[in-house]
């Protein structure tokens, strides 16, 4: 048995040395013989990207439960997608704002009120905030249109609110006692001493220079100096026969229009603050989960209570 398998093992040797022998001292004709195009192959018909192949790689387009990266929820959130909601109701503004909510208690006459915080605005953008809207469990409601430069007497047109730079809105369940929805400025504290809002949005006004008046006699300094900030009207001191006419001009300056005329250019002269009165509770006064939603209905954000 051991002398066969001998005789196999040199017999193959040897027909590997008479083909390797075959293709060195003919080499021409070898590679004649076995060409593609004019060799015994001729007549096969290949494709024509036969010689052409590439090897790719396996895809890793995967996730680990076996669904397409480019489709699933992880390829654009960290984390589960909000409770309720597909991909395609997300918002291209997804957790870049804010809402949060203060309910009123059973039996409160105090209004419930939403908060949307638009913080993080990138350098010139530029939001329609108007057509937004918030949903709670138990119902929606819809940022409407206000007057961002609360104009003397008329208050001024209603128009869509665009944000521009960081802004709160904020929205009531109660009614505006002017029906009008507005953004406040630095002369609005001589707005709210004149109506009674609810909530008090409150307000401050610029006061007077002590330079511009120091001349005037004592009397009309201490009578000046007691309203100088105050945000309150002087009234009806046409009749105050004792005030000198330079007295009366400077009294004339506190009330609205003429801190508004005064200051209207500045560079601060808007708030950050909008206040926005919707005639709708839609928020439980024990537990609630408030959505903010774009203008498309697409999911920004939410809080929970």
């Amino acid at each position: 048995m051991e002398s066969l398998k001998a005789i196999k093992i040199a017999l193959i040797f040897l027909l590997i040395f008479t083909i390797l022998s075959f293709i060195y001292f003919y080499k021409d004709k070898a590679a004649s013989f076995f060409n593609l195009k004019t060799g015994i192959f001729k007549n096969f018909i290949l494709p024509a990207n036969f010689l052409n192949f590439k090897i790719t790689e396996p895809s890793n387009n995967l996730s680990s439960t076996g669904q397409n990266k480019s489709n699933s929820a992880e390829s654009k959130f960290k984390g589960e997608l909000p409770i309720g909601f597909e991909e395609k109701n997300i918002s291209p503004y997804y957790g870049r704002f804010s809402v949060s909510a203060s309910p009123s208690s059973e039996g409160s006459s105090y209004p419930s009120a939403i908060r949307i915080y638009f913080g993080g605005l990138k350098e010139e953008e530029k939001i329609n905030a108007t057509g937004w809207s918030v949903r709670s469990n138990k119902g929606t409601i819809f940022v409407p249109k206000g007057t961002e430069i609360f104009q003397p007497i008329s208050g001024g047109p209603q128009s869509d609110i665009i944000i521009k730079e960081p802004l709160s809105l904020n929205l009531y369940s109660s009614v505006s006692p002017m029906n009008v929805n507005f953004r406040t400025n630095k002369c609005f504290g001589y707005i709210s001493q004149a109506y009674t809002f609810s909530p008090s949005i409150g307000g401050s006004c610029p006061s007077i220079d002590r330079k511009e008046y120091q001349n005037l006699p004592g009397s009309c300094q201490d009578i000046i100096s007691s309203y100088n900030g105050s945000c309150r009207n002087p009234g009806n001191y046409a009749n105050w026969n004792f005030l000198s006419d330079e007295c009366k001009q400077v009294l004339n300056r506190f009330n609205y229009t003429s801190c508004f005329n005064e200051h209207k250019k500045d560079e601060n002269f808007v708030s950050s603050d909008w206040y926005i009165w919707i005639g709708q509770n839609i928020l439980d006064s024990r537990h609630d989960r408030v959505i903010l939603l774009d203008s498309s209905g697409k999911y920004v954000s939410e809080t929970v209570y």
